[in-house]
């Protein structure tokens, strides 16, 4: 753009030059005098009319630029105030109290495969509740080793609409590393007054009982709970990733931020256990109505 202004005024001074010499050489040569002059007027002409198309191109790419800026400011309010909403009814579903459990539940070394349920057109909504959206963040990624440092638990009653939640920290066996950390902003500060897992599990078990299981990748979710002493109840089971993989293959990946873009759902806070639960829960609502639709 700045080149195009640069030539068009290179042109003008140029003819401006040419009309002038032109000028002085009619006294010697008219016919060539009156051919520069013709020549450097006709090239003014041009010049001018270049800088105007140059001013034109130039206030329309302003307009753009301004025009995009508006857009982006409108669409991050859009997603503020959507974040807001997010955080308001999430922080408006009742807390059940926890409970610390007298008897510790014991760790489990087998493994625990939920099989997955799928959703059809023909899937009767009602059927589907009770419900519960399990997350957990964890000091790793393997039961054996690692611990679950946060779980949380939102209960559906009747079709997406939350009655409850259990949710807490948890004091692992050993520090959080701090890869760990890195990913769900936990640490040991803040477990150091929490129970451990093992002191409520009976009452995540019993906040569970007879309710469907929906989660994000929920088999790493069911295999800690189970690994920790959760006793899982025999429903039916729902994976949010799985189930977008059926919709959409087109996706680059199908992790739960991902999806939840996709989706247009718009939260404040990732990777906590009770935002992660909470959006998962959107998630499922949107999965199964397009799946019926």
């Amino acid at each position: 753009m700045k080149s195009k202004n640069k030539g068009g005024v290179a042109v003008i001074i140029l003819c401006s030059i040419l009309v002038l010499l032109g000028l002085v050489v009619l006294i010697v040569s008219p016919l060539v005098g009156a051919v520069a002059v013709i020549g450097g007027i006709l090239g003014i002409i041009f010049g001018t009319k270049s800088q105007k198309r140059y001013k034109a191109e130039l206030q329309a790419e302003e307009a753009r630029r301004a025009a995009a800026e508006i857009a982006r400011e409108e669409a991050a309010e859009r997603r503020k105030q959507k974040a807001a909403e997010f955080a308001a009814a999430l922080d408006a579903i009742p807390r059940i109290e926890v409970q610390r459990a007298e008897d510790f539940a014991t760790r489990r070394k087998e493994k625990y495969y939920p099989k997955l349920s799928n959703i059809t057109s023909r899937t009767d909504v009602q059927k589907l509740f009770p419900l519960v959206v399990l997350d957990v963040e964890t000091t790793g990624l393997k039961t054996a080793n690692n611990d679950i440092i946060e779980v949380s638990a939102i209960k559906y009653a009747s079709p997406f609409v939350p009655v409850s939640c259990f949710t807490t920290l948890c004091k692992p066996r050993h520090s959080i590393p701090a890869d760990a950390s890195a990913v769900n902003h936990i640490t040991d500060d803040m477990v150091a007054g929490a129970p451990a897992f093992s002191e409520i599990a009976a009452g995540l078990s019993e906040f569970i009982r007879d309710c469907n299981i929906v989660g994000q990748n929920v088999e790493f979710d069911t295999d800690f709970l189970y690994a920790s002493g959760v006793d899982l109840p025999d429903t039916r089971y729902f994976d949010t990733c799985q189930l977008a993989r059926y919709l959409d293959k087109d996706l680059p990946n199908y992790k739960l931020e991902t999806l939840l873009n996709s989706y247009g759902i718009v939260r404040d806070t990732a990777h906590r256990s009770l935002s992660d639960a909470y959006a998962t829960g959107l998630l499922f609502e949107k999965l199964v109505q397009e799946k019926r639709s």
